[in-house]
């Protein structure tokens, strides 16, 4: 059962603070593992059974998602008492009950977290949409799939942070809907009770083709590889033909993009994806 949860924390202190987003989930997952009482070799296993983000505040984002080299964005610089919105996600079957308990239980104790020096007081946590947050989620594998569509050709994909695929071993700076998919058919095959075909793995190789993309170039997190991300948005389209089953399968895949993330560094900030079901125009 994917578990997407959002942590709202605020600083305490005076001053701005700049945080090792890294740090702050490091610590904050490793109290959350210590009280639902999750092995430690649970949390080191390959591929990572959890992903992480930071993710933008209401201050944070522009008036207008238009963009001109002459006019600035309205964005209103971040003060000393905005919140800071940290997206976990979840992905094993196993935990899931202990770690909301353990997700409620930080929450009523609003446990500080210390980071640099500074210090973040954990506010809230959010399990389902609100009204300011539609990162929040948990939903049975079994549930992803009977909702998915059996008829949808098209996926469009928003890569919301720094995105990096490896193709064969090498940074690959575009995406790639064969490597994409496939990354998110091993994740669900890892964690789910409920395996995919492993006939999708040929058809994701085959006919599944990118219709079109908007991208830029984005940074990746300090410490990461000296690699270049993107970030934007991509269109999916499947060609041929092929029976309800593959198409319920691969759209199953893009609603688990929420859950799951896009490429390498999912457990680092990197990688967070949604699903767009209505691109604007």
């Amino acid at each position: 059962m994917p578990l997407r949860v959002t942590f709202f924390l605020e600083p305490l202190g005076g001053s701005t603070p700049g945080f090792s987003w890294i740090e702050v989930f490091r610590t904050l997952l490793s109290r959350l593992v210590r009280v639902a009482g999750i092995p430690q070799e649970v949390v080191l296993s390959q591929p990572r059974p959890f992903t992480f983000s930071p993710l933008l505040t209401a201050a944070e984002v522009p008036a207008s998602r238009k963009r001109t080299r002459d006019r600035p964005t309205n964005r209103r610089p971040r003060e000393a008492s905005d919140p800071f919105r940290l997206g976990m996600s979840w992905l094993l079957d196993s935990h899931v009950n202990a770690l909301l308990k353990s997700i409620h239980s930080l929450r009523e104790e609003a446990l500080p977290t210390e980071t640099n020096g500074r210090m973040l007081r954990i506010r809230g946590a959010a399990t389902a949409p609100t009204a300011g947050d539609e990162w929040s989620r948990w939903i049975p594998y079994d549930r992803i799939f009977e909702e998915a569509s059996s008829s949808l050709r098209t996926i469009v994909l928003r890569f919301c942070s720094p995105t990096l695929l490896h193709r064969s071993g090498v940074p690959y700076p575009l995406p790639d809907p064969a490597i994409i998919f496939r990354d998110y058919l091993e994740r669900w095959n890892a964690f789910s009770a409920l395996p995919l075909s492993v006939h999708l793995q040929s058809v994701l190789q085959d006919d599944l083709r990118l219709a079109d993309f908007r991208i830029r170039r984005r940074p990746l997190p300090e410490g990461q590889a000296e690699a270049v991300g993107f970030g934007g948005s991509a269109i999916f389209r499947l060609a041929g033909r092929h029976p309800e089953s593959v198409l319920k399968e691969l759209n199953a895949l893009a609603d688990y993009a929420l859950f799951c993330g896009t490429g390498t560094g999912t457990d680092h900030g990197m990688g967070l994806t949604r699903r767009v079901l209505r691109p604007r125009s």
